[in-house]
């Protein structure tokens, strides 16, 4: 994906992805879990949090694309995070 993304490799980034990889992968078996939960505050709190994630995370490739450090193609990832932000916002409700 860094090289997709025009991204130099280098040892530091694959910690940095290798690292953001496991944390990744903790946050998706959560929401695995507790996808067929009842409509509560803890799962409106879990669909926001990851919305704001998504949103961080778009907003971040647009400036990176923006600044040189990142290739047009990191906007593909920006369209599906900024879709999962509004997904997750919208598939919840609060009780």
């Amino acid at each position: 994906m860094l090289t997709q993304w025009g991204v130099q490799y280098s040892d530091g980034a694959v910690l940095v992805s290798r690292r953001a990889a496991a944390f990744y992968a903790g946050i998706a078996l959560m929401l695995l879990l507790a996808r067929n939960a009842e409509a509560s505050k803890a799962r409106f709190a879990l669909a926001k949090g990851v919305s704001l994630t998504c949103l961080i995370l778009a907003t971040l490739g647009i400036l990176e694309w923006q600044s040189g450090s990142a290739t047009a193609q990191i906007l593909v990832a920006v369209v599906l995070e900024a879709f999962l932000a509004v997904a997750f916002l919208l598939s919840n409700k609060a009780k």
